[in-house]
């Protein structure tokens, strides 16, 4: 299970070998054997001891903001791989196999929107298939990019194609909306309206998850291609994310349709809109929920969660042959 603690005033401590959790809820004792990940939000208040059981363990502790966003991270000096790994992530950020790599994620990401809008606009069918059409056109142009050594040019053709993509995307995902959770475009810190508000929470939710993917397959996150390198940005996440964020815009979509998000889950703050406790509870567990489900759209198979490490692994295992 992955342990989220968002109410503030809440402590967590160690008693007899087992994570303590104390609130205004009660007291709830729970065995580190059942424990993957601990998510602390702000207004938390943790022991030593417990962090110490959380990395003997090897039990991941993330600490995120009030709109979902990593901040900091504690894990096991276990975590992670010899230097010989980072040292061929440089090769191969630099290399045409990196492009081959990109191009491949980017066409992931369109095929899977294509995928969720014909799923979502199945009872709208006047609306979408103009667009699915040209969505469906744009990714396989982009499938058609030669292989090449990344560079400045190769990147902004990238972005170019990405904005077109991804405009044309958002603007046909309002459209299949409910009314109070329709937007004329992306915004994020702060987002602008309930839809992106929620969507900038999960997009962190995931985040964390492909970083500690990352970490687990012995890849430094810090080392990406695509995404500009700046200080403290862990732009290989960035660049791995791509192709799992119509997970978070389907879990959105599904809690939005069903009523379970209402507007009522949301705040206006400091120029913009933040989820309340309510829309937290609504959207974790909706996102939780998804991870565990089998990736595959037949039921069949290891659960999205696992297919994000297998994924990582499996860039690992490209890289290592270089």
């Amino acid at each position: 299970m992955h342990l989220i603690l968002s109410q503030k005033g809440t402590e967590l401590s160690l008693h007899q070998g087992t994570f303590l959790v104390q609130n205004q809820q009660g007291t709830h004792k729970l065995s580190p054997e059942n424990i993957q990940s601990i998510m602390l939000s702000t207004g938390i208040r943790v022991s030593s001891n417990a962090m110490f059981l959380a990395i003997d363990r090897e039990i991941d502790i993330l600490l995120v903001d009030e709109a979902g966003q990593p901040q900091g991270r504690i894990w096991s000096h276990k975590f992670g791989s010899i230097a010989s790994l980072r040292r061929q992530q440089l090769t191969f950020a630099t290399s045409p196999k990196a492009s081959r790599w990109l191009i491949d994620l980017l066409a992931r990401q369109g095929k899977n929107r294509i995928a969720l809008l014909t799923q979502l606009g199945s009872e709208k069918e006047e609306i979408l298939p103009p667009q699915i059409l040209e969505l469906q056109k744009q990714v396989t142009h982009i499938s058609t990019f030669p292989e090449q050594v990344p560079d400045h040019p190769f990147f902004n053709k990238l972005r170019s194609w990405e904005a077109r993509h991804a405009r044309l995307y958002f603007r046909c995902l309002s459209a299949l909306m409910p009314k109070p959770f329709q937007f004329s475009r992306r915004s994020r810190r702060p987002a602008k309206d309930c839809f992106n508000s929620a969507l900038n929470y999960l997009y962190g939710m995931l985040y964390a998850k492909v970083e500690l993917a990352l970490i687990r397959a012995g890849l430094d996150p810090f080392l990406g291609v695509f995404h500009r390198d700046q200080y403290n940005r862990p732009s290989l996440v960035f660049d791995q994310i791509e192709c799992y964020r119509p997970w978070a815009e389907e879990v959105l979509a599904q809690v939005c349709l069903s009523g379970k998000l209402t507007p009522s889950c949301f705040q206006a703050h400091k120029g913009g809109y933040w989820l309340n406790a309510q829309g937290k509870e609504v959207v974790i567990t909706a996102m939780h929920a998804f991870l565990l489900a089998p990736a595959s759209r037949n039921g069949a198979g290891i659960s999205r969660e696992a297919k994000l490490l297998r994924d990582a692994q499996q860039l690992a295992r490209w890289v290592e042959r270089g």
